[in-house]
């Protein structure tokens, strides 16, 4: 498996995995996002190129909030981490 880059989880990064992803599984491939600064600008882009969109590494409700109003389509919060915070 390849090792991820810091410059994986730019916002310029996850555009660019977002789009090599898309073109190797399909359209319709929910592309997972972590729920970071970086992470919520690339939500509301992809989403406005039409991508399918999971919101993932959400800690808090704050970063569920604003991954729904940045547009995911499911989010995917961690549970465990948010009770043990």
């Amino acid at each position: 498996f390849p090792t991820r880059r810091s410059s994986d989880l730019d916002y310029q990064g996850i555009l660019a995995d977002a789009a090599r992803i898309r073109q190797e599984c399909g359209l319709s491939t929910y592309i997972k996002v972590p729920t970071t600064k970086e992470g919520l600008a690339a939500i509301q882009s992809l989403k406005n190129d039409g991508y399918f969109v999971t919101a993932t590494a959400i800690y808090t409700a704050i970063q569920g909030l604003l991954a729904i109003e940045a547009g995911a389509d499911y989010l995917a919060p961690y549970f465990n981490r948010m009770e043990n915070l």
